[in-house]
């Protein structure tokens, strides 16, 4: 791959690693916040219970955006970490070129069309 398309797919994970991490930091401010900060309640309890049910439901939500994100920027980190080690766009199961096109749609994708059709 030629330097300018890489530099190219580079500042698209940089940006893709900026947005995660801020969203991450957002979710996981929301997600430590105590049921009675988030309530603003004077008491620790909810007035209903149906408050318990859907602040519970809440935190589950947010627990699974933390999740989906924190894999994501993984994906992404060792995206940049191939680019470092002259092995990105490199199918990780074939070994077979990925192309531009590809790595353009998906910055971080790790294995070639063929590869990921068949996991």
């Amino acid at each position: 791959m030629d330097t300018k398309k890489l530099k190219y797919l580079e500042g698209l994970l940089l940006k893709m690693k900026k947005e995660f991490e801020e969203e991450l930091a957002e979710l996981e401010e929301k997600f430590n916040l105590s049921q009675q900060d988030s309530s603003h309640d004077i008491s620790a309890y909810p007035t209903h219970p149906a408050d318990l049910g859907s602040d519970t439901e809440s935190r589950e939500e947010s627990s699974y955006l933390i999740t989906s994100i924190v894999k994501k920027l993984g994906r992404v980190n060792h995206a940049i970490e191939k680019i470092c080690s002259g092995t990105y766009g490199t199918c990780e199961n074939c070994e077979s070129k990925i192309p531009f096109e590809h790595l353009k749609t998906i910055p971080y994708v790790e294995l070639c069309v063929k590869c990921g059709k068949k996991t």
